[in-house]
């Protein structure tokens, strides 16, 4: 893995060891770095900050409630064929009709406590985690204080919680993507997050073995010019449809990312991980498959009004 150097002694950082705010957080570098902390929130500030790419905390949720919980979504979520299960509304999935992402977003919390007989808590915890943070030796204005929200959108709040299931036998779980051009391609409406620039993922791993699942960061943005360019370019994916990676993001050939820098993020049930998803990244197996499933739980963030500060959430 990855690590900054001359910022991060070999260890997990706590709360003493984060940096002041700084305006650095669109800096790009050429190697997605990854970093390992013992608190969530830290992690979200770091990332956020553009300190490092990539968030991880190791073993953030008991491996027994991680394997009780992924054998729930399992039996509840939704199928979808080949692109796996989910269980939870998306706004992305949603992006031709927003108020039904808003509308699912309010029964999403009650659809999981009845298919997990609880609340699963836990990715919240790392939310409100982000909110308790204040670094050491450093006294805030009253707005400065941090502070995590989720996206509004006609009196109604996103949901901070869906999970995913995917099939651990393909070698390229999810394709080379982004997260941002989803959420610029929602500009028609006015949502809190449709001129962001930078977008942020976490995900609590329920389902996964070492190796089977890896999360790969690659080192290399496009531009909207070059993103329309490679659409232009490939004209048709290999589904035979018109590429659509300047509005969705969505998926970017191998072949672009020839040499590219990327780094490697190996997770197992239990460990926790924030990343710059709209850095391109994909999620695949590199060591032998075996039969069953990848689940865990995920969202996104964003920085409101351009301050490390302030995040707003959805799914």
């Amino acid at each position: 893995m990855n690590r900054l150097p001359g910022l991060f002694k070999k260890k997990k950082m706590g709360e003493s060891d984060i940096v002041p705010i700084t305006n650095n957080m669109n800096n790009f570098q050429a190697i997605p770095r990854a970093q390992e902390f013992n608190n969530p929130g830290i992690a979200i500030r770091c990332v956020a900050l553009g300190i490092c790419q990539a968030g991880i905390v190791r073993g953030f949720m008991d491996s027994k409630e991680a394997a009780k919980q992924a054998k729930a979504i399992i039996k509840h979520c939704d199928w979808r064929g080949d692109l796996g299960g989910v269980l939870g509304p998306s706004l992305f999935e949603c992006n031709g009709d927003p108020i039904k992402y808003f509308n699912e977003s309010q029964l999403a919390a009650t659809r999981i406590d009845s298919a997990l007989g609880g609340q699963p808590a836990k990715l919240y915890e790392a939310i409100e985690s982000f909110e308790s943070l204040v670094p050491t030796n450093f006294v805030p204005a009253q707005d400065q204080l941090p502070r995590i929200k989720p996206v509004v959108y006609k009196g109604k709040s996103a949901a901070y919680n869906r999970a995913l299931v995917f099939d651990c036998e393909k070698a390229n779980i999810v394709k080379i993507h982004e997260d941002l051009a989803n959420v610029r391609a929602l500009a028609s409406y006015n949502f809190e997050i449709a001129s962001t620039q930078i977008v942020l993922a976490h995900n609590l791993y329920l389902q996964n073995r070492k190796g089977e699942g890896s999360l790969f960061i690659y080192g290399k943005k496009f531009t909207e010019k070059e993103k329309k360019d490679l659409d232009k370019r490939i004209g048709l994916d290999q589904d035979g449809n018109p590429s659509q990676i300047f509005t969705t993001g969505y998926p970017y050939p191998e072949s672009e990312f020839t040499n590219c820098p990327v780094t490697q993020i190996d997770v197992e049930a239990g460990d926790y991980v924030v990343f710059r998803a709209d850095f391109p990244h994909k999620v695949a197996t590199v060591c032998k498959p075996t039969k069953g499933y990848r689940v865990s739980w995920n969202g996104f963030f964003t920085l409101l009004y351009g301050t490390a500060n302030e995040l707003v959430y959805w799914t």
